[in-house]
């Protein structure tokens, strides 16, 4: 797999890229290159879902 796509993960101390708080938890959208997972943007939960219209629209023009 290659191309942008978004994982759940736990990070202790991550900031949120779009309200900036700081959070235990995040969806972090990355880039899978060489088999490996590079981050891009992390958001908190009530920003991933606020911004789940974008994100799918996105994904779909993007593929």
């Amino acid at each position: 797999m290659s191309g942008p796509v978004w994982r759940f993960e736990k990070c202790e101390g991550c900031i949120c890229d779009e309200c900036l708080r700081q959070i235990d938890a995040a969806y972090v959208q990355g880039i899978v290159k060489d088999g490996e997972f590079h981050r891009t943007r992390i958001l908190c939960e009530d920003c991933y879902r606020a911004n789940l219209d974008v994100i799918s629209k996105q994904q779909t023009q993007d593929h």
